[in-house]
């Protein structure tokens, strides 16, 4: 028993496809498309709303730093009016949700709500900043103030972000650390930022996703006009080889696969058309060959019918022309009666069986019987 070949050594089998290859492009390309920009989509929101995030803190940073040494130029100075005037001013800003400024005991001196100002700041900063979080702001001001550095960080979940700046008012003389620190409070909404570049984010994924389809729409194009019609051509070309129209011709140029595909065909369907014509040429000289020999001459196949036969054949057996004798039982036309069935004399059982040797038989004592029922003694070679 031959062992099967190893699987890198067997011949290739072309995978069945369920819908023409013009539609599993393109619809392939969309779906991929979908996919991924279903993916792009999510990535591209977090990814935004990161960035949303890094940018606001560096923006508030910046920010508060500016306003830290402000602050504490107008603090040493005793401008009260001026740095509550100042604090009120980023009240301006619609995304700003609360910004205020607190003296050493936690006193709201300056407030963009005037309402808060006079009150406590964790009563300002948990009735309106930051409710439920009150252990994370009073985190980040006992942080601000034991290192006095600035502290910004993003809150709730992502929807705000809040920076806490130590200020200094005054120092006591002789003292190195100073005692005098107020504390400022900036929290900034960042829903309508991150709304806005969610937008920005549909949007470009959108666009992806569109030029993807058009994509696949030039493609669907493409392999209509120039692969599916080639591929039809040759479907067509085909059918008219298989019909025997060997003469017709494809006519592609180029180089690439359906052109090289046609110019095979071409060459394929002149050589038949050649060995056609050969084959003709050569089944005329043997007819003609057979038609003019004196002896009658025929063949049958395993079953005994007649192949092919001679004219001198037909006309010995009583027949107008060859074309009577093909498919007919030669054994039972030439032996048997067709009234009664009975068997012409000299008959030899099974001579006109196809031997499986090549020795051949001679006959020299046969009757044959005509097609007008009329008894004839023959002679016959059978090879």
């Amino acid at each position: 028993m031959t062992p099967p070949p190893p699987r890198w050594r067997r011949p290739w089998r072309y995978p069945m496809l369920v819908w023409p290859l013009r539609w599993v492009v393109p619809g392939s390309i969309i779906v991929f498309a979908l996919l991924l920009a279903a993916y792009s989509l999510g990535v591209e929101l977090v990814r935004t709303e990161r960035q949303v995030e890094r940018s606001a803190i560096t923006q508030l940073s910046q920010l508060m730093y500016l306003l830290q040494g402000t602050l504490q130029n107008l603090m040493q100075r005793q401008g009260v009016a001026e740095a509550s005037q100042l604090v009120r001013s980023l009240g301006a800003d619609t995304a700003m949700e609360q910004a205020l400024l607190t003296d050493e005991n936690g006193v709201v001196l300056a407030s963009t709500h005037l309402r808060d100002v006079g009150l406590s700041s964790e009563a300002a900063l948990v009735r309106l900043c930051c409710p439920g979080r009150p252990e994370k702001v009073a985190s980040m001001t006992q942080q601000a103030r034991s290192r006095l550095k600035g502290v910004v960080e993003v809150v709730d979940e992502g929807a705000s972000v809040v920076g806490v700046y130590p200020v200094v008012f005054g120092t006591r003389v002789g003292e190195w650390r100073p005692d005098r620190v107020g504390i400022l409070f900036i929290q900034q909404n960042l829903v309508q930022a991150k709304l806005a570049a969610r937008r920005e984010a549909r949007q470009r994924v959108l666009q992806s996703t569109l030029f993807m389809c058009a994509l696949a729409a030039l493609l669907w194009l493409f392999f209509h006009f120039t692969v599916y019609r080639g591929v039809t051509t040759l479907v067509q070309a085909v059918q008219a080889f298989a019909r025997g129209d060997y003469g017709r011709r494809i006519g592609f140029h180029g180089v690439d696969e359906l052109a090289r595909i046609a110019g095979a065909l071409d060459r394929m369907a002149e050589d038949i058309g050649e060995n056609q014509r050969l084959l003709t040429q050569s089944e005329q000289r043997i007819r003609l060959l057979l038609d003019s020999t004196g002896e009658g001459i025929f063949g049958v196949d395993r079953q005994g019918l007649c192949t092919f036969a001679n004219n001198m054949a037909a006309q010995l057996l009583g027949y107008a022309n060859p074309g009577d004798l093909l498919g007919k039982n030669m054994h039972a036309l030439i032996y048997r009666h067709p009234g009664d069935g009975s068997a012409s004399p000299g008959q030899a059982s099974g001579r006109f069986e196809v031997h499986p040797h090549d020795a051949g038989m001679d006959i020299d004592d046969a009757v044959f019987r005509r097609a007008d029922g009329s008894r004839f003694p023959v002679e016959y070679r059978v090879r």
